[in-house]
């Protein structure tokens, strides 16, 4: 709808536009390595994937979570 899709970085740069923020203000919350973790990358967002599996646990640079809920608090 707007042009662009995920992993563009454009698109996550318009949803940042949109809620007048900076990409190093704001995280990305995604269960897809390909389209959220690296699109929010290249946007300059800081990736968090939600990895019910626990299939990334081992890579050291990226943040993962495995339910919503360790977003709170």
């Amino acid at each position: 709808i707007v042009g662009h899709s995920k992993p563009d970085k454009e698109i996550f740069q318009f949803a940042l536009d949109q809620l007048g923020l900076e990409p190093h203000e704001a995280a990305y919350v995604g269960d897809s390595y390909g389209y959220d973790v690296l699109g929010a990358q290249r946007a300059g967002l800081h990736p968090i994937l939600l990895d019910r599996m626990g299939a990334y646990n081992s890579e050291p640079d990226l943040t993962t979570i495995r339910s919503l809920t360790e977003l709170i608090g």
